[in-house]
C-alpha cells in the first residue's frame, strides 16, 4: 500500500471512529480510559521504533514502571477519565478494581447497546488522547518466540453489562495493513497484591490444544476456570478479530487483547478500534436496562 492510499485509509478509519464515538455517547454505554501515557495530540499508534526498542508500555494503575501495588493517591501515576462519566482525570479505578495488573480501559453497556474503545472515543468524550494500541505480536509472536505471546504491550480492559446477554467484540487496526488480534477473556478481575510486570512470555501454543496453564497471564490471579472465551492460533485459527461471549448481569470481565503474528512484540505496534455490542434478551429491554447511571466503579 503506497503512502497516499495508506494515509487516506487511516484518515477514513479515524473519522469513522470519531463518528462511532459520537453515536455511542448517546447510548447507555460508558467508556473509561487510563491516562498513563496519554498524548497531547492524536497519535493512534506508537508506530515502528528502531530495532530492539519496544513501543511505549502503558496501562499502569498503581506504581508505574516498577509495578508496585499501592492505594491510589498522590504520587501514583495513573488516573482515569470517564469514572462517573467525568472528563476530569481521577485517581479511582473502573468498577472498584484493586488488583495489580495493568488496566488500559473499561466499558459498561446497557441492554441492546454498543460502544467503542478507541483514541478517538477518548478524545470525543473526555478531551484526552488515551494510548490505545498494542504490539502486533503481543498475543502471539510466532517469528521470535515459537508461537507464544509476550506481556509487553498487551492491552487489558474491563467489561460489564447491565443484563445477561451475548457480547460481541470486534477489533480492527488503524494504520498497519493486515493487523490481526487475539483475545483471551476472563470472568472477574485480577486480585493479586504483588507487583505486576510487563516483562515475560505467555500464551504458548495460542490455545491450539484448548485452555491450559499457558493460556493465563503470569502475575495475575486468573485460573483456567476463569477463561470464558478465547482466540485460537496455529494451523486452524479462530476467533481472531471478533469473538462472542456470554456475560452475566453486573459481573465484570477482563479482556486481554494483543496482535496475532503480524510483527514482533517489541518493535511493531498498531492503534485499534474495539467495538462492543450487547444483544437484547428474549424478553426485551426494560427502561432501566437501557439507561446507564454513568457510574463506572460499582
Amino acid at each position: 500500500m503506497n503512502h497516499t492510499i495508506r494515509k487516506a485509509v487511516v484518515m477514513a478509519l479515524a473519522g469513522s471512529t470519531v463518528a462511532l464515538g459520537g453515536i455511542s455517547s448517546a447510548l447507555a454505554s460508558n467508556t473509561m480510559y487510563n491516562t498513563f501515557n496519554a498524548f497531547a495530540t492524536a497519535k493512534p499508534t506508537d508506530g515502528v521504533p528502531p530495532e530492539g526498542f519496544q513501543p511505549t508500555t502503558d496501562g499502569w494503575v498503581w506504581g508505574g514502571i516498577g509495578g508496585t501495588k499501592a492505594v491510589p493517591g498522590p504520587g501514583t501515576p495513573a488516573t482515569f477519565v470517564g469514572i462517573d462519566g467525568s472528563k476530569t482525570p481521577q485517581r479511582r479505578t473502573p468498577f472498584g478494581y484493586k488488583g495489580s495488573a495493568i488496566v488500559n480501559w473499561a466499558i459498561q453497556l446497557g441492554c441492546s447497546d454498543s460502544g467503542v474503545i478507541s483514541q478517538a472515543d477518548s478524545f470525543t468524550r473526555y478531551g484526552v488522547y488515551a494510548d490505545i494500541d498494542t504490539a502486533k505480536g503481543a498475543w502471539s509472536d510466532a517469528s521470535t518466540l515459537g508461537a507464544q505471546g509476550w506481556k509487553h504491550n498487551l492491552d487489558i480492559g474491563l467489561f460489564k453489562s447491565k443484563v445477561d446477554t451475548d457480547v460481541t467484540l470486534s477489533v480492527a487496526g488503524l494504520t498497519q495493513a493486515g493487523t490481526q488480534f487475539g483475545f483471551t477473556i476472563f470472568k472477574g478481575m485480577d486480585t493479586t497484591s504483588v507487583a505486576y510486570g510487563h516483562h515475560g512470555g505467555w500464551n504458548a501454543g495460542n490455545n491450539a490444544s484448548g485452555v491450559t496453564a499457558d493460556s493465563l497471564v503470569p502475575g495475575t490471579s486468573f485460573t483456567t476456570d476463569d477463561v470464558v472465551a478465547y482466540s485460537v492460533g496455529g494451523a486452524s485459527p479462530s476467533n481472531l478479530n471478533q469473538i462472542v461471549f456470554h456475560a452475566k448481569a453486573n459481573k465484570v470481565y477482563t479482556i486481554v487483547l494483543g496482535g496475532y503474528r503480524n510483527g514482533l512484540w517489541y518493535d511493531t505496534a498498531d492503534g485499534y478500534v474495539l467495538t462492543a455490542t450487547t444483544a437484547a434478551p428474549k424478553d426485551g429491554c426494560s427502561h432501566d436496562d437501557k439507561h446507564d447511571d454513568g457510574k463506572g466503579d460499582h
